[in-house]
């Protein structure tokens, strides 16, 4: 542009000028042409003449150099070392990046585990809380009950009373009209009337003054029943408030735990974070075993409804070989220790080593022999699926195990007893749901062996096959373990394969019971 404005400043000039050759810049292959000037007038011209006509001047533009393309100076080569350091920074990056999103779908993780945790336990406290409600009101309608019997029994005693009172004014006027009567011939028919009137009148006094002796002791007994009622629904009530004021104390240890733990992992978000693995918990024999046998005062239980089947397996011990046969098995499960004068207690479970079995007959076989040595003996029917031995004695809709240990009605409203054969029976209940192996059944159903065994010396638990929640369960609470296997239809295998379940639960079978009848 410059040299275009320079050539027309040079068009312009009274006085041209030629433009010098101009070089192209160094290191262009390109030359721009020089400007020819025509010779002037006085060069053409002899000295002394005009010129003829005016000098003309051509200027030849030069073509702009075309500038060479910018190149892009070779960027030198990175050293190893920095290469090194840039791969390392790399997977530095990539490994926070990771770390990053592990901690936040772990933290996430927390949150939701948080956040469930917090629905159970708002579940779990208004079962408790329902639960609270009901016994409250179970205890008014048994005190209502005993008012209602007291009431009655006064009103039947008051009645009594004045019926007697009545009689005996009835044959005192018919005494004394006789005697005012003017004196006649007495024949040996009055005699006899009259006689026959003072055997009725002194039948009816014994009558009535035993009956009002029975109706005081009854009252009596219905009042001590009803004080012991209410100091046991008393307990009862104590103890589920204690229960349930630690099981808050638990939840909010349990949440402050939580949310102390997830908070921390949310503050070491640049840490790995692993998993912190808990301990197995090992649980052995000794831990399941239960306390020692109290004196504890009798309770009132009812009698079971169909003893048929107990009665028919004491009527087969009176048999010669099988008595033989089975007590070999009783001194090796029991000892040979004097049964009538046990004062160990023993908690034995029955269990069968391949699933859909019992072992209610020879539970009912073990409780009729110890029955003959007058050992009193407390069985609990513990398939619960089934509930075979239930419905042998007739309890199958009844409650029972499955009941008590839950907490939903009283262990003395699932016991019925023989008192003649000295056998109590707890079935295995009326519900259709199944027992854990959980802490809480587990925590439960050791309370009521420790009761059981205040009354009863020995406890026979008849389980099932080693594949159910509930036999484990069972099994944690007795001191001794024996699995029935049928002849001929159980093989090694299997026999293994029960072992190894309850050595998973931390049970150690005692021994093996070979059968050759299928119950």
């Amino acid at each position: 542009m410059a040299r275009f404005l320079k050539a027309l400043q040079g068009l312009h000039s009274d006085v041209p000028e030629a433009t010098p050759p101009q070089e192209a810049p160094s290191g262009s292959s390109d030359r721009s042409p020089e400007v020819s000037n025509e010779p002037s007038a006085a060069e053409a011209t002899p000295p002394g003449e005009s010129p003829a006509r005016p000098v003309a001047q051509t200027i030849v533009m030069p073509e702009q150099a075309q500038e060479p393309e910018a190149k892009t100076p070779p960027q030198p080569a990175a050293s190893p070392e920095q290469n090194e350091l840039i791969q390392k920074l790399t997977l530095q990056l990539a490994s926070m990046l990771k770390q990053r999103d592990k901690v936040a779908r772990e933290v996430s993780q927390v949150k939701e585990e948080l956040a469930s945790h917090d629905r159970r336990h708002e579940d779990e406290l208004i079962g408790l809380r329902d639960t609270l409600e009901t016994h409250q009101q179970s205890s008014k309608a048994i005190e209502a009950n005993l008012k209602a019997i007291q009431t009655e029994l006064r009103s039947q005693l008051q009645k009594q009373q004045e019926e007697f009172t009545q009689k005996l004014s009835e044959v005192e006027l018919r005494v004394q009209a006789q005697s005012a009567a003017p004196a006649v011939a007495k024949d040996s028919k009055t005699e006899q009337d009259m006689q026959r009137v003072r055997e009725q009148l002194a039948s009816h006094d014994k009558r009535y003054e035993q009956e009002i002796v029975r109706l005081r002791d009854t009252l009596e007994t219905h009042q001590e029943s009803a004080k012991s009622i209410q100091t046991q629904l008393l307990k009862e009530l104590k103890r589920q408030e204690d229960s349930f004021t630690k099981k808050l104390s638990d939840v909010e240890q349990r949440v402050k735990h939580q949310a102390a733990t997830a908070s921390t992992r949310e503050v070491s978000t640049a840490e790995a974070v692993q998993p912190k693995q808990s301990e197995p918990t090992q649980m052995t024999a000794e831990a399941s075993m239960a306390f020692k046998a109290q004196v504890r005062a009798s309770e009132t239980v009812k009698p079971i409804p169909v003893p048929d089947a107990l009665h028919r397996e004491i009527a087969s011990l009176n048999s010669t070989d099988f008595s033989q046969e089975l007590v070999p098995l009783c001194d090796t499960i029991f000892g040979t220790v004097q049964l009538s004068s046990v004062t160990e207690p023993m908690v034995i479970f029955l269990g069968t080593c391949v699933p859909g079995r019992d072992t209610s007959g020879l539970a009912l076989r073990l409780a009729s022999w110890l029955s003959l040595n007058k050992c009193n003996v407390f069985l609990i029917d513990g398939e619960l699926r089934n509930k075979t031995l239930s419905q042998q004695l007739g309890l199958k809709s009844s409650s029972g195990l499955f009941e008590t240990v839950r907490r939903e009605t009283y262990r003395q409203d699932g016991t019925y007893r023989d008192n003649d054969l000295g056998i109590s029976v707890m079935p295995a209940g009326k519900s259709s749901f199944m027992l854990t192996n959980s802490e809480q059944d587990l925590a439960s159903l050791r309370d009521q062996i420790r009761e059981i065994l205040k009354t009863c010396s020995i406890v026979l638990i008849a389980g099932e096959g080693p594949n159910t929640p509930a036999s484990w369960l069972l099994a944690q609470v007795a001191n001794k373990t024996y699995l029935q296997a049928n002849l001929g239809s159980v093989s090694r295998e299997d026999i293994q394969a029960a072992v190894d379940c309850y050595h998973r639960v931390g049970v150690d079978p005692a021994g093996l019971i070979a059968t050759s009848i299928r119950n």
